[in-house]
């Protein structure tokens, strides 16, 4: 087909010469374009398009590198395309009619625009290419890290074996023997013991972290929600009782934060603050940090300590998490942290109203 014939002009092309000019010689033999003359040959088209694909067709970094530089000079030498020159008008002789410019004759006239477009295809194939080569650098880089971890690993265990067996062979009483075999079990009892604590760890990350990840997996699955303004309706009684409470209070409003949820769920997030404001307090609604959860602890502690009154966490959260959550609400002042099972926006509601009450009683408490 077209792809078979484009290859072997490709190879053909990579194998010789190209037609004329000292700069594509040097380039097709292999040398750098600066090394070339300054002037570029004068092939059609064609021609160019079949010597860059063979300098990318090579397969390694030196063609790719050719192939742009080579593909820059030839863009800055060719400059904008130009207006065809004009055909004087006949004096003499019968006119004839010209045919109408079509659409193959008007690409024909302009070679240069269709090179440039090829030069800037090329240019951006050499971009991608260059990407994944800097991305498969990166996984060499940290593949010869974790050789060279563990090969100190194993001249330690060789060093430490080999002044185990020395210590042996000089010992020549038994009970000296014995000793040292006791210190060496002793210190082998304490690897093992250590490698079983970081064993459970792992186990604890990796059932609590796919348990997450199916909770997430049901928070894209709920059916997504229509929450009404309320601004347009009136509040339940309760509610509107407890906005008076704290419409009555003086200082600033209660600051409540909310962590949890997916995608679907962050949608209301515009709902949650204008729930907010008619209440009378404030808040801020984060999505879950489902995997890396450890990034946002020292932002939760400095926000539990200085910024908000109260904590209210979405149910499908990591238990770690969630366990850590609580501990850094009683370190700012046993200040509430709440749980919601979250079905829908019904259920966060309940639960901000359960928070404010807390908070009221709390401040009522201390007057």
């Amino acid at each position: 087909g077209a792809e078979g014939s484009d290859g072997a002009a490709a190879h053909d092309a990579a194998e010789a010469a190209p037609p004329s000019g000292e700069g594509a010689d040097g380039d097709a033999a292999g040398r750098r374009p600066g090394d070339a003359a300054a002037v570029l040959p004068d092939l059609t088209p064609d021609e160019w398009r079949r010597f860059l694909l063979a300098l990318l067709a090579r397969g390694d970094e030196s063609g790719f590198r050719s192939g742009l530089e080579v593909a820059t000079r030839l863009g800055d030498a060719l400059g904008p395309a130009e207006d065809p020159p004009r055909t004087p008008p006949q004096t003499s002789g019968k006119r004839t009619a010209e045919p109408p410019p079509s659409r193959e004759r008007s690409g024909a006239a302009d070679p240069t625009a269709v090179l440039t477009r090829e030069v800037e295809g090329l240019k951006r194939e050499v971009g991608r290419l260059e990407e994944k080569l800097a991305a498969a650098r990166e996984r060499n880089r940290q593949l010869d890290e974790e050789r060279e971890r563990l090969r100190s690993e194993l001249r330690e265990e060789q060093h430490r074996a080999s002044a185990l067996k020395q210590r042996l062979a000089a010992a020549s009483d038994p009970a000296e023997r014995e000793r040292a075999l006791t210190e060496e079990l002793e210190a082998l009892r304490h690897d093992h013991g250590v490698l079983l604590q970081k064993f459970e760890l792992l186990e604890a990350e990796r059932d609590d972290l796919r348990a997450c990840l199916e909770d997430m997996e049901r928070f894209q699955e709920l059916v997504e929600e229509e929450v009404p303004s309320f601004r347009d309706r009136p509040l339940l009684d309760k509610e509107r009782a407890l906005a008076e409470r704290l419409a009555a209070r003086d200082g600033r409003p209660f600051r409540i934060l909310v962590i949890g949820g997916a995608e679907p769920q962050l949608r209301h997030r515009d709902k949650f603050a204008e729930y907010a404001e008619v209440m009378g307090f404030e808040g801020e609604w984060r999505m879950a940090e489902y995997v890396s959860w450890q990034k946002g602890i020292e932002k939760l502690k400095r926000d539990m300590r200085e910024r908000f009154d109260a904590l209210v966490i979405l149910h499908w959260n990591r238990t770690t998490f969630t366990k850590t959550a609580r501990q850094i609400c009683n370190d700012a002042g046993q200040k509430p942290c709440l749980t919601v099972h979250y079905e829908g926006f019904t259920d966060l509601r309940e639960t901000l109203q359960e928070g404010l009450r807390q908070l009221l009683d709390t401040e009522a408490a201390a007057a």
